[in-house]
This record gives C-alpha cells, structure tokens and sequence, in this order.
C-alpha cells in the first residue's frame, strides 16, 4: 500500500493517495464512482497485492485440516481439493480468478486455445503493459484553458469606458471617488482539455514468410503492450472526467501487415474510416477487435517481404487535408512503429516513404527489430513424395535493408521489456521535435 503510484501523468505517494486524490469527490454519481472503483482502483490493488504476497511482505497463514474417520469418497475429493486450494498463495488465487473472468468475457468470440494464447501474452507482458500506460501519459497532457475578458465597473483601470463616464457625469462634481468608469481585463479559465486532441497510432507488422513462430510470438507482444496501453489510458481518462462534455482525446489505431501485399488487420466501420478515428465508447467491442488483429499476427502468412505498401497506407492517411491541418495546429500527434525481422525487397522505396512520414511536424516514426536467422520468404515445399515432411526455408545473410529503410530510428527488440526503451526514445525526439517548432 505503501507503493507509489503514477496515474494519467501524475505520481501519486502511496496507494491511499491515489484513491483518495483522484476518486473521494462528493459531486461524483454513485454510477461514476463504482465504475472508476471497478475498472481502475480494484485491478491495481490487486496488482499491489500480488507483487507483495510474491516478495513475502505479506504472510500465508497456513491452514489446519482437521482429521475425522468415516468420510464418503465425495468428502475425500472435496477435502482434497480444499487442501490444494488453500496450500496456493494469495497472488496464485488472486491470478486464477482473474484469468477466469477474462477466459469468461472472450469464450464466446475466441477458441480456448487462441485464450491461451491470449493470456500468456497478457501474463508476459504484465509489467511493461502498466509502464507504457505512464509513458502516453507523457505523450497527451492536459491543459487548461484561458481567455482574457474585458469587465467593466472598475473605480480605477487602464481603459476609460467614455460612454459610462457620461452616463454617471452627475455625481462627478459630488461624489468623484465613487465614479466607477474604468474596465480592466483579467484572465478567466475555461475548462480542461487534451493537447493533443488526436493520437495515430499505427503499428505495421511483418507478416512474411521468414517470419517464424518465436518472431511472430514477439510481434504479437510488442503490439498488445503498444495498443492496449494506448486504449486503456483513453478509457481511464473518460472514467476520470467528471464532466460529460470534456473532450476525450481521439485515437486512430492501424494494425497493417505487410507481405506481397499491405492488409488492415484491425476492422474499422466505414464511419470510422471517414471521420479518421476508431469509436471507442464499447471497450469490449474494441477489445475484441484488437485481440482479432493480434491472433491474425500469429496466423497469417502475406509471403514476400515488401513493407513499402503497408509505409504508403500510412502516409496516405496522414495526407489527408483534415489530418494535415490537425497536425499543423498541434491538435494531432501520430506515432509510426515497424516491427519487423529486419529484410524488405523495397529498402530504397520505404526509405523515401518514411522520409516523408517523418517529415510531417506532428509525426514520429521508427523500426523495430525482432531479432533471430533469416529464412527464405519461399513457401516450405515437401522433400518428396514419399516423406510427409516440409523441406527447410533457406537461411539467409543480412542484407542490410533494415538500416536503409530505418538507419538512427530503427532499434533491435531483443525482449519485451525493451519496448520501454523504444518508447522513451521515441518520446524523447518527440519533445525535441516539439521544442523545435515552438
């Protein structure tokens, strides 16, 4: 309890303060409060809880079953499985309730065995899912608004009002102090927004055929951390806001694989496609499409290696004329993040085209290697007619494309908890780009 904790950018002591800082509010709704309780305060004491019970801060007391003669074979079960349950510690529990109530919400859009796979993804990536919810925190600040009104009857001032001097000329020669014919100006706040109001996030992925298992296991970790972190702490500032009208910052979240050809993998409606961000009132809805998009990465297989479409995909969409003029007032900040094995048959072509994407003022791009043996992108073909058995792809020598397309700004992913120092780079020529335009 004693654990600081950082929320929507700001660092809070300890576990109490938090709660009482950011939900005791006597104008909140019961509504409001229960839901901020359920989807914000519950998880991380939970997390808190199981990182003490793990380092033996907290104790498991250990229980006693009683021994007693003429037990039915049920009571036996019964008891052995009691015993079981009460040898495993409270992180264990704790951990297995969750799994279960995630396993519950996804049965019927996901098989058992993409679960699995979804939650050892999730257990993986823990940690590093809760820095990078900080780190956007860092990326979408919110400000206040204010504007600068003129009030008029002051007895003294810079601006004399002429037309209330007459009006009140009677009492000048009688009463002259009382004159109150000057305005000033003074500064009113208005209300809080989001600066940016937009993010782009979009996360290209390699989806070739010399990408293997373990590189593709990666991907699919890197992108969860990236995407979800980026959702939840939406979701966490709409929970925050106690006003319904404060403006919520938009997303717009691309998931592209790329092969012999560019694919979408995450399902967008035509609304959103038009209007250039995802609707993202339905957390469900959007969780589901996102784990969609991750199951695909672990699936699909889009042959060659030509990231340059998916590239053109990107810079298409931050062309267009509502997203150059979000950008150009600061309203807009899109982030570009390749992950890859590292070769492209179009390294001069996507060189160009990221040269374009980060030439945008509001645009941040850069590559990130999964790293491991090149194999052909030549589909595995069998050894003979009579052996049931694929021949293996051809392993092959860097070609050196990675540092064309992406020379400084590309980065080798060697674990999943280098993501956060991919982020914070990424941050960090962010604000020196920024710094740059102010």
């Amino acid at each position: 309890m004693e654990q600081p904790v950082t929320y929507l950018g700001k660092r809070h002591s300890d576990f109490f303060t938090f709660v009482r800082e950011a939900f005791f509010d006597p104008d909140l709704s019961l509504s409001v409060f229960l839901a901020r309780l359920e989807r914000l305060v519950i998880p991380i004491f939970e997390r808190f809880l199981r990182q003490d019970i793990a380092s033996g801060v907290i104790k498991q007391p250990q229980k006693k079953s009683e021994v007693g003669g003429g037990l039915s074979p049920g009571d036996k079960e019964s008891l052995a499985k009691a015993v079981k349950k009460s040898r495993q510690s409270g992180s264990d529990r704790a951990k297995q309730n969750a799994e279960k109530r995630f396993a519950d919400s996804k049965s019927d859009e996901f098989s058992k065995q993409e679960i699995k796979t979804m939650l050892e993804i999730k257990e993986k990536t823990d940690t590093v899912y809760w820095q990078l919810m900080d780190l956007w925190g860092v990326f979408l600040q919110t400000v206040r608004d204010t504007e600068v009104v003129l009030e008029s009857g002051h007895r003294s001032g810079q601006n004399l009002e002429v037309s209330e001097f007459v009006r009140q000329l009677p009492n000048f020669l009688v009463n002259p102090d009382q004159l109150r014919i000057f305005s000033r100006r003074l500064i009113e706040q208005a209300k809080e927004s989001t600066r940016p109001k937009q993010i782009e996030l979009f996360l290209v992925v390699d989806l070739s055929g010399s990408m293997d298992a373990q590189k593709r296991r990666a991907t699919q970790e890197a992108v969860y951390c990236l995407a979800k972190s980026l959702l939840q702490y939406q979701q966490n500032s709409r929970l925050q806001a106690d006003d319904p009208t404060t403006e919520i910052i938009r997303l717009n979240l691309r998931v592209l694989g790329f092969g012999d050809r560019s694919e979408d993998l995450l399902l967008r409606s035509p609304n959103e496609e038009n209007q250039g961000f995802l609707e993202t009132e339905d957390q469900a809805e959007i969780d589901n499409r996102l784990w969609h998009s991750i199951m695909d990465i672990g699936k699909k297989s889009l042959g060659g290696t030509r990231d340059s479409e998916s590239l053109q995909e990107v810079l298409r969409d931050l062309d267009r004329p509502d997203k150059q003029d979000q950008m150009a007032a600061k309203d807009s900040v899109a982030v570009v993040i390749e992950v890859t094995d590292g070769e492209t048959t179009t390294a001069s072509e996507s060189a160009a085209i990221v040269k374009s994407i980060r030439s945008n003022p509001g645009a941040h791009a850069c590559g990130i290697r999964i790293p491991g043996l090149l194999s052909s992108d030549t589909p595995r073909v069998p050894r003979s007619q009579e052996v049931d058995t694929a021949a293996e792809p051809e392993i092959l020598s860097e070609s050196g494309a990675f540092g064309i397309v992406w020379g400084e700004h590309g980065q080798q992913l060697t674990s999943i908890e280098k993501l956060k120092e991919v982020m914070i780079s990424v941050l960090f020529a962010a604000l020196l780009k920024q710094a740059s335009r102010e």
